[in-house]
C-alpha cells in the first residue's frame, strides 16, 4: 500500500503505515525525482531558497510561497522567512539572502524588523548617518531648521536671522531693526551703543562722525 497524502517513507520492506512519516512544514511529499505526489511519496522535497511553507503534510510545491517584502530565506526547507534587521529594509519579494535588505540612507531611519522601506525624517528633523535604528530622527537645534522631509542635516540660520525653537520646520525669522545676529543664531543680539542696524542685519554699523546712539538703535543714529 502507498503512504497516504502528506506522508512518506524511504524504507524498503515496511510492513505497516507507521513507517510513513508526516512531511514537516517547509517541505512537500515527493517521488524519487523530487516532484510532488498525492500519495506513495518516498522522500520530502524542501522548498527552495526565497520561499517558505507553514503547511505540514504538503503534497505539492504549490505550498511553497515566496518570502514577503522585508523578509528573506537563505536556506532550503524553511517554515518561516527571516526578517530584515532594524536599520535596513527590502522591497524584494522572494529574496534569497540578507544582502537584499538595504541599509537606510541618510535622512531616513527604521526601528522595526521586517520593514519594506525606511522612513524619511519629518520636517524639522534630520539624520546624518546611514543604517539608523532610531525611533525618531534628530531634531534641528535652535538656530537651524529644515522644511523638507528626508533631510541629512539642518540648515543654519544665515546672519541677520534667528530661530529660537528646536525642531523648526520653517525658515528662520528676520532680526528686527536695532538687533543683529551671526550665522546659526537662536536669538538676535541688541546693537551696542554707538552703532545701529536695519532689519535683517548681521553686523552693526558704527554711527557716523557727529552722531551717537544708545543700545538697540534702529535705522541710523539721531
Amino acid at each position: 500500500l502507498d503512504c497516504i497524502a502528506g506522508r512518506y517513507s524511504p524504507a524498503v520492506g515496511a510492513n505497516d503505515s507507521s513507517a510513513c512519516d508526516l512531511v514537516r512544514a517547509g517541505s512537500f511529499a515527493a517521488n524519487s525525482t523530487g516532484f510532488g505526489v498525492p500519495s506513495g511519496a518516498v522522500k520530502t522535497q524542501p522548498c527552495p531558497v526565497g520561499t517558505f511553507s507553514i503547511e505540514a503534510g504538503a503534497i505539492s510545491s504549490a505550498t511553497c510561497q515566496f518570502c514577503e517584502a522585508g523578509k528573506y530565506s537563505e536556506l532550503l526547507g524553511v517554515s518561516v522567512c527571516a526578517n530584515c534587521v532594524r536599520g535596513r529594509a527590502s522591497s524584494a519579494v522572494g529574496a534569497e539572502n540578507k544582502e537584499t535588505c538595504v541599509v537606510c540612507e541618510t535622512g531616513k531611519r527604521n526601528d522595526a524588523t521586517g520593514a519594506t522601506e525606511c522612513t524619511k525624517c519629518a520636517t524639522g528633523r534630520h539624520m546624518g548617518k546611514t543604517g539608523s535604528e532610531a525611533s525618531f530622527c534628530e531634531v534641528c537645534l535652535p538656530g537651524s531648521y529644515t522644511d523638507i522631509t528626508g533631510s541629512r542635516f539642518c540648515t543654519a540660520c544665515p546672519a541677520g536671522k534667528h530661530m529660537l525653537r528646536d525642531a523648526a520646520d520653517y525658515d528662520c525669522d528676520v532680526c528686527p531693526a536695532g538687533t543683529f545676529s551671526k550665522n546659526g543664531s537662536a536669538e538676535c543680539d541688541t546693537a551696542p551703543a554707538g552703532t545701529f542696524t536695519t532689519s535683517g542685519s548681521g553686523v552693526p554699523e558704527l554711527c557716523p562722525i557727529g552722531r551717537y546712539s544708545g543700545m538697540g538703535t534702529a535705522d541710523g543714529c539721531p
